[in-house]
């Protein structure tokens, strides 16, 4: 079962009663709840959604029978799921165009303090970041706002830029993929 469902049968007036289409809603969301793993961002997100249509088909069912007020919470529903798919798109391109930058693949994977000489990396820097995992999170659903997305992106410059001694190659790399994520990013805003 999914929202499309649902909204296909209110359209074509297939529930008899309201119990019928609550029924539907609350198996999309456990559905989804059960394929994502508890306590991550995205079942988070789903268990607000959830908790919002039980508020909501609560007020609809004390104002009155009709399916109406139902039509409208779930038209509700289904716009935060496109509006979470459509930052997810933009987020997506922006960081593709990072990741297969000439010099983007010198932060594609986690740094390596050993490999690169620097044993008290993690003393210095206390959130490593990567475009990678950048990648994963944004795949994942794990943000749930631009702003959190943009905060990984810089992170992994800012990580670079604050380790490296400024004018070093990776220094350079890091501050002009910077640049190009601002630049880029205030474009999708």
């Amino acid at each position: 079962m999914d929202l499309g469902t649902v909204q296909k049968k209110l359209d074509s007036g297939s529930y008899h009663d309201m119990d019928e289409f609550a029924f539907d809603v609350r198996l999309t969301f456990d559905n989804a709840m059960t394929y994502h793993s508890g306590g991550t961002n995205v079942w988070e997100m789903i268990r607000e959604l959830k908790a919002k249509f039980e508020i909501e088909f609560g007020h609809a069912t004390l104002e009155s029978s009709s399916m109406q007020p139902l039509q409208t919470n779930l038209a509700f529903l289904e716009r935060k799921a496109i509006q979470q798919d459509d930052i997810k798109s933009k987020c997506a391109k922006v960081l593709h165009s990072l990741q297969t930058h000439m010099n983007g693949w010198v932060f594609n994977r986690p740094f390596d303090p050993v490999e690169a000489g620097f044993p008290d990396y993690f003393e210095v820097i206390k959130k490593p970041m990567d475009l990678g995992t950048v990648r994963t999170k944004l795949d994942s659903g794990s943000y749930h706002d631009m702003k959190e997305f943009a905060f990984d992106v810089r992170l992994t410059f800012e990580n670079a830029m604050t380790c490296l001694p400024e004018g070093t190659i990776i220094w350079e790399m890091a501050r002009e993929l910077k640049a190009k994520f601002e630049t880029e990013f205030g474009c999708i805003l």
